[in-house]
């Protein structure tokens, strides 16, 4: 255990300020791991008064280590004049749902047919290649799309229903349309300065996409 004071994190983590208020902050973990020699899975940083504060540190490439970064949440209202940095168990969310996460879905080969983000209130579902339902050909257009945004129990892509009237009714909801999606990159093309011109069109919806690297954490 080594307290940290403010003036003192010039050195390992580049801040000057007597205090932090509220917000994010993002630091290179490299120098912070080589002084302190503790595991993101047991780094805990307390406030002045033995709070624990949100932390997570974040792997951009696990073959480039130089890049991890540890990102700090402080609350608005969260003032902080020292960091005591420990080896402890982190910070661990109460309630499950509401916990921000992310969950893969994995096909009979193990390739990566898509990801839901969540938060608790909201929920997108992406597609990682082009027939998630195993549809057939004429159905192989949904790689990198959102098929589907729920918020609280509303599915947010469908329409909504209307009186006789012509006028939208209260938010009673459609059945689920199997062709909706949205935030879909439609087509891609490369500037030419030799000829002048675009180059002919790719369409990445056709091909699978490939899940590099994802972080859950209390962030």
């Amino acid at each position: 255990m080594s307290l940290l004071k403010l003036s003192d994190l010039n050195r390992l983590f580049a801040l000057q300020p007597e205090h932090l208020l509220g917000g994010y902050f993002r630091l290179p973990w490299n120098p912070i791991y080589q002084e302190t020699q503790i595991s993101p899975e047991n780094f805990v940083l307390t406030d002045q008064y033995g709070n624990k504060v949100a932390t997570q540190v974040f792997k951009t490439d696990l073959q480039d280590s130089p890049h991890d970064f540890l990102l700090i949440s402080l609350n608005d209202n969260q003032s902080i004049t020292s960091l005591n940095i420990k080896k402890d168990e982190p910070i661990k969310q109460n309630d499950e749902f509401k916990f921000p996460r992310l969950e893969i879905l994995l096909g009979p080969d193990c390739q990566t047919r898509g990801v839901k983000l969540l938060n608790g209130q909201l929920s997108v579902w992406f597609n990682l290649i082009p027939s998630p339902q195993d549809y057939t050909n004429d159905w192989n257009w949904y790689s990198g799309s959102a098929t589907s945004i729920l918020l609280g129990e509303q599915e947010m892509l469908e329409p909504f229903k209307w009186h006789d009237t012509g006028s939208i009714t209260e938010p009673h909801w459609m059945g689920h349309d199997p062709q909706q999606r949205c935030m879909q990159i439609d087509k891609i093309q490369v500037w030419d300065q030799s000829s002048n011109n675009w180059s002919k069109s790719y369409n990445p919806f056709y091909e699978s996409y490939e899940l590099i690297k994802y972080s859950i954490g209390s962030l």
